[in-house]
């Protein structure tokens, strides 16, 4: 029970996080093409 609940926190983290650096590369997209236009 224990071990199954660990793999699925890993597995949801690591999903959290592939999320978090899409979101990352979006935001960091848009300050650089804001800054070309500028």
């Amino acid at each position: 029970m224990r071990l199954r609940a660990l793999g699925s926190t890993a597995v949801l983290s690591r999903e959290l996080a592939r999320q978090a650096a899409e979101a990352g590369h979006e935001v960091t997209r848009a300050i650089l093409t804001g800054q070309r236009r500028v």
